[in-house]
C-alpha cells in the first residue's frame, strides 16, 4: 500500500518534463526596432511657369517682346533616414533629403528682333534658352511609417514626412550672357527677368510608397515611389520694359520622384544592438 502511494507521487514528477518538452515555445516579446535608412534617385520633369508675352527693353527707345518660361527638369535625390517603429506596424521616421529639383531656362525671340548693332536682346534670349539652372531643395521631415505586411521576406509600406526646406537658386530669374558691349568679352549677364526677393525657405510633403526586400536579418533593399509636394515661387505677370524686376506668386508643386535605397536594422535581441 505504501509502495503503490509512492508511485502515485512520483508520476506528475516525472511526468512533468514530458509536458515541458511538448508544449510549443513561446515567441519572445517583439522588442522596438530602429532602422537607418539610404536613398539615391531621380526626380521627373514638368513645366513650372510660362510668360508669353515679355517685352524687353531694346537700346533703340523700342522693345522686343519675348516668350519666357522655366520647366523643371530630372534631378538627383539623396537622403539619409530613421524610423524608430514602436510595434511591427507603425513608426516615426525622420530624414534629412537633397531634392535635386533642377530647373532649365526657356527663351523665344520675335521673328524680327528691334536694330540693334549688338544685338544685345537676340543674343542674350538665344544664350538663355536652354540654360541650366542649379536649383535644388534640402528638406529636413519628420512623419510616420506604416509596413502593411508583417511578412519577413517583402514587406509594402506607406510613409509620409513633412517639415521646412533650404532653397537653392531662383526659380524665376532669368538671365542670359552677352558679349557685345565694352568690358563683356567674357560675357556679362542680361536679366530677362529679376525676382526681387528669392525665398530662402519652403515646406516640404513627402509622400512614398514602396516595399523592401530581406537580404540578411540586417539589411534590406528598398524601392520606393513618391510624391514631392512643395511650394515654389513662380513669374506671375511680365515686367516693364525699364525695370527687370517682375511680380511673382506661390504655387503648389507636386513632382513624382523615385528612389532605391539600403535599410539597417537595429534590434535588441541580434547581434547588432543599438
Amino acid at each position: 500500500m505504501i509502495r503503490a502511494a509512492a508511485l502515485l507521487l512520483a508520476l506528475p514528477l516525472c511526468a512533468a518534463p514530458l509536458v515541458a518538452q511538448t508544449q510549443p515555445q513561446t515567441q519572445p516579446p517583439w522588442e522596438p526596432t530602429l532602422m537607418f535608412s539610404i536613398n539615391l534617385g531621380l526626380t521627373n520633369n514638368s513645366s513650372l511657369w510660362t510668360l508669353p508675352g515679355q517685352p524687353q527693353a531694346a537700346p533703340n527707345n523700342g522693345f522686343d517682346t519675348l516668350a519666357l518660361s522655366r520647366v523643371l527638369r530630372p534631378g538627383l535625390v539623396a537622403g539619409v533616414g530613421a524610423t524608430y517603429f514602436l510595434s511591427p506596424d507603425f513608426g516615426l521616421s525622420a530624414e534629412v533629403t537633397y531634392f535635386g529639383i533642377a530647373s532649365e531656362q526657356r527663351c523665344a525671340g520675335p521673328a524680327v528682333f528691334q536694330p540693334d548693332s549688338l544685338n544685345l536682346n537676340q543674343e542674350a534670349c538665344t544664350r538663355a534658352n536652354g540654360a541650366h539652372v542649379n536649383t535644388s531643395i534640402v528638406g529636413f521631415l519628420l512623419g510616420a511609417t506604416y509596413q502593411m505586411s508583417k511578412a519577413d521576406r517583402i514587406r509594402p509600406f506607406v510613409r509620409a514626412t513633412v517639415g521646412p526646406g533650404i532653397m537653392g537658386s531662383s526659380y524665376v530669374t532669368t538671365v542670359g550672357q552677352v558679349t557685345g558691349p565694352a568690358g563683356c568679352a567674357s560675357g556679362c549677364n542680361l536679366f530677362l527677368f529679376e525676382e526681387a526677393n528669392p525665398p530662402q525657405f519652403t515646406f516640404v510633403a513627402n509622400l512614398s510608397a514602396g516595399l523592401t526586400v530581406k537580404m540578411s536579418d540586417a539589411y534590406r533593399f528598398r524601392m520606393e515611389i513618391h510624391d514631392v509636394i512643395t511650394s515654389q515661387t513662380v513669374a506671375s505677370g511680365p515686367h516693364p520694359p525699364n525695370n527687370a524686376e517682375g511680380p511673382t506668386s506661390t504655387v503648389v508643386k507636386h513632382i513624382p520622384t523615385i528612389t532605391f535605397g539600403l535599410d539597417l536594422l537595429l534590434e535588441r535581441r541580434r547581434a547588432r544592438r543599438y
